[in-house]
């Protein structure tokens, strides 16, 4: 991968950092949605909020971690800690 600059890197990652404190919380209604397309409403329903939840916390804390630290290239060249690197992409 290429190097990306100081400069940008510092943004995305402060951007990243702040969207994923402000919508880890997404993770939750998307783990119901996930589960529920993967096995079937029930399971949707049941197990869907607390995979959410779990990487709602993932997201959240590694928005904590990001925002707090954005200004130091770590890790290397300003990778994203979760993927997809923002809550609102799409991994499909």
């Amino acid at each position: 991968q290429t190097q990306v600059d100081y400069g940008t890197g510092v943004g995305k990652k402060l951007g990243r950092g702040l969207g994923n404190m402000a919508f880890g919380w997404m993770e939750i209604p998307k783990g119901i949605q996930d589960v529920g397309d993967q096995r079937n409403f029930i399971a949707g329903i049941t197990w869907g909020p607390i995979q959410g939840l779990g990487k709602a916390l993932v997201r959240t804390a590694a928005g904590v971690y990001e925002t707090v630290t954005f200004p130091i290239p770590v890790p290397a060249n300003f990778k994203p800690l979760v993927k997809p690197e923002f809550m609102l992409e799409d991994q499909r």
